[in-house]
């Protein structure tokens, strides 16, 4: 019998060990439910601090969007302002050069112009003079005839002294024109016998 209660000992001995191991389940619910509680409150409190985080990251994206796109809108007016001066930098250069190469029309040598002839570099006009220059070969019916320079073959006057006048060119004038001829010089080689 010896035996027998020692197995029984041994028996009541682990049960009473499972008896205290076991924990007191309503506790350990209350305990569960309580942290569930402070869980779900923390996440409330969470989502109110992402929602509100999310609300100001989208006040600031709209600012930074209405940022690029005033800065775009700049952008787009500087772009326009430099081709508007481009442009009146570039019609002057060339009415300027196509006075001085005796266009007919400067705004007709103007528009015949190649588009990538002359070239605007800050406040630079590049290749005017060369764009001319290659019209005035192409269409010489923009720009007038030369003028003769003094003393030429063509018989351009010798020098700056006003032209002499010739008895065809006293016909048909008035007295007052001849009067004023010869005051102006324009008679003396008539009076002198020459």
């Amino acid at each position: 019998m010896a035996d027998e209660d020692t197995t029984t000992e041994t028996d009541v001995t682990t049960d009473d060990a499972h008896t205290e191991d076991k924990p007191d389940l309503a506790a350990e619910l209350a305990k569960w439910k309580s942290m569930a509680r402070k869980s779900e409150t923390l996440a409330k409190q969470n989502a109110s601090a992402a929602a509100k985080l999310a609300k100001i990251e989208e006040a600031s994206k709209s600012e930074l969007e209405r940022a690029q796109a005033a800065a775009a809108e700049a952008d787009q007016r500087a772009k326009a302002a430099e081709e508007r001066i481009a442009r009146a930098l570039t019609k002057a250069a060339v009415s300027t050069a196509a006075a001085k190469a005796g266009a007919i029309d400067a705004d007709a040598v103007l528009a015949l112009l190649p588009p990538d002839a002359v070239t605007v570099e800050g406040d630079d006009v590049k290749g005017v003079d060369e764009a001319i220059k290659a019209l005035r070969e192409s269409k010489p019916y923009l720009f007038g005839k030369p003028k003769p320079a003094p003393g030429s073959a063509d018989g351009g006057r010798q020098s700056d002294k006003p032209a002499q006048w010739t008895r065809e060119d006293l016909k048909g004038k008035s007295s007052a024109d001849i009067e004023a001829a010869r005051k102006a010089g324009l008679l003396v080689s008539l009076m002198s016998g020459a």
